[in-house]
């Protein structure tokens, strides 16, 4: 339990690092920024409480909030995100309603290539709506922000897959 703990925390400060010094000032052709902070919540097991996914999700999204100068918006976005993690997980990821009592962490040793990906690149789909609309908070630009989703989605897949590979291929 703690072992598992302290992973979690070590993943964390991993990625929360990675996303402000380095994502963080990526922005291709001006649109496309890597958010890679779901990748958190999407390696919790089936079966953690709902009260601890949203807290570490709010905790993430506050914390990635005071360092990139979003004032709420990752917070919200990541709570959301701890909200949905189950049924997406659950949906995408083919995991069985009958496998919420399994401890397993969801990665593409454990899910399969195909489905983790799925779940991965849906999760990532919904984490940049949200946070770019509630960026924008304007709808006059829809080709703008449609843009800035689409890219920031697929590239955020693309760096997610590759540290979903190094951690999978860390773990053997």
């Amino acid at each position: 339990m703690i072992q598992t703990h302290i992973s979690k925390v070590t993943l964390a400060l991993i990625i929360i690092a990675l996303q402000s010094l380095v994502f963080n000032h990526i922005h291709i052709y001006g649109y496309a920024t890597p958010i890679i902070c779901v990748y958190i919540l999407l390696t919790f097991p089936i079966n953690t409480s709902m009260v601890s996914k949203l807290l570490w999700a709010f905790c993430i999204g506050l914390v990635q909030d005071a360092l990139a100068n979003t004032p709420g918006a990752m917070a919200a976005t990541m709570t959301l995100m701890a909200m949905l993690h189950t049924p997406l997980l659950v949906v995408m990821g083919g995991q069985d309603k009958l496998d919420k009592d399994d401890d397993t962490i969801p990665s593409i040793k454990s899910l399969g290539q195909y489905p983790f990906l799925r779940y991965t690149a849906v999760a990532l789909l919904i984490q940049n709506t949200v946070f770019y609309i509630l960026m924008t908070f304007n709808f006059a630009s829809l080709t703008d922000m449609a843009i800035n989703i689409i890219g920031s989605t697929v590239l955020s897949f693309f760096i997610v897959w590759f540290i979903e590979k190094i951690r999978c291929n860390a773990i053997r």
